[in-house]
């Protein structure tokens, strides 16, 4: 689409008697490719026969097909809390959808629904497999994902998946955060991340797996005629863990120097389920009250833990990611709009501050605070 028709059309849908958004194949290929194609599929909050008398008064060049819909469910703009929490957003509009540019340049601002994967997730499941996808906009100065990192770490994942089947334990592991949001947006790793984020479920796995996995990640390796004497944990090696069955909440580990030959590290995510969500930590006091002001953490706090709904996570499906076969979340738009609200990919950091819960005694769950 030329941008004298998109620029007209988008002032045509800005000036019309309601609220538009995109939908359907519209939103999915902007989700994938940053950009608009025709036909564009919208939805508005107007009545059909207000629309037509404003139609009617205007020249439109270009093929649309929109859906009439005067209710804005729950997936197209959040709840009062919501928006409060994310006030500070300025491409969140009053309205709470979300609006951003089609060109950085240039004025053309689209307006997507405030969960715009979860809409897309039940639009059509799966969405997000089998759709081209465009490159990722981010620019070489920011790049921390070269293409020599970029190798190394497919395969570090390979070797992370190597272990997990030795430890019999592969169905527990996938990978998440914004290693899934690069996939589910490029089909690839971030080029502005900087690590991996490889996720266990601890009830799909066991004490005794988990240990299992834990010893291959140790074992030395040869690649050609590099030797790795000490594994996958030849460099920046660290380990929390739950103190009352000493089963790991996180570890980080990677087999070359981030440095000198383009390593890649991959932080490991255990979650565990309580209270229909499912918990992920560091320990200690990785979330602070300087990130979380209304949650009051206290010092003898042994882990405080960033979680998601259950039913995010209730079903997995085998990728190929570039070579390797890995386990990501179905729901992988609702994941990506629990972890990264209105998916901007040059933010820093996970926005998922909605569910939070400190444990300061792992035996004691009623001394387990949630909000």
């Amino acid at each position: 689409m030329i941008d004298d028709n998109l620029h007209s059309f988008l002032m045509f849908l800005n000036r019309a008697p309601g609220t538009w958004w995109l939908t359907g194949e519209s939103l999915l290929h902007w989700v994938t490719n940053r950009e608009i194609k025709e036909p564009i599929t919208i939805a508005m909050t107007c009545d059909f026969s207000h629309f037509e008398a404003y139609r009617m008064e205007r020249k439109v060049g270009i093929k649309y097909k929109i859906k009439f819909d005067s209710k804005m469910d729950k997936n197209v703009v959040p709840n009062k809390r919501e928006m409060e929490r994310l006030s500070n957003r300025e491409y969140l509009t009053d309205v709470g959808l979300w609006r951003q540019r089609i060109h950085e340049n240039q004025p053309y601002m689209v307006n997507l629904p405030f969960r715009y994967g979860t809409y897309l997730d039940e639009w059509k499941p799966l969405w997000w497999l089998g759709t081209d996808k465009g490159k990722d906009p981010t620019i070489d100065a920011l790049t921390w994902f070269t293409p020599a990192r970029k190798k190394n770490a497919y395969e570090l994942i390979r070797l992370m998946y190597e272990c997990a089947d030795r430890a019999k334990m592969r169905d527990a592991m996938f990978l998440g955060f914004g290693n899934l949001l690069g996939y589910v947006m490029y089909g690839d790793i971030c080029k502005n991340d900087n690590d991996l984020d490889m996720c266990i479920l601890m009830d799909k796995s066991s004490p005794e797996k988990d240990r299992a996995y834990l010893e291959e990640i140790k074992k030395p390796f040869q690649i050609g005629k590099q030797r790795f004497p000490h594994g996958l944990c030849e460099n920046m090696y660290r380990f929390s863990s739950r103190t009352e069955d000493n089963r790991p909440l996180w570890i980080s580990i990677g087999n070359r120097s981030i440095m000198n030959d383009n390593g890649v590290k991959s932080c490991h995510w255990w979650m565990f389920e309580h209270s229909n969500h499912y918990w992920h930590s560091k320990g200690d006091h990785w979330v602070n009250n300087a990130k979380i002001p209304n949650f009051q953490i206290n010092k003898n706090d042994k882990a405080v833990c960033l979680g998601q709904p259950s039913g995010t996570l209730d079903s997995f499906t085998e990728v190929n990611f570039h070579g390797v076969v890995v386990n990501m979340p179905t729901k992988a738009g609702t994941c990506c709009d629990w972890y990264y609200p209105g998916w901007k990919p040059d933010g820093k950091g996970s926005s998922a501050h909605r569910r939070i819960l400190a444990i300061p005694d792992w035996n004691k769950k009623s001394t387990w605070r949630m909000a």
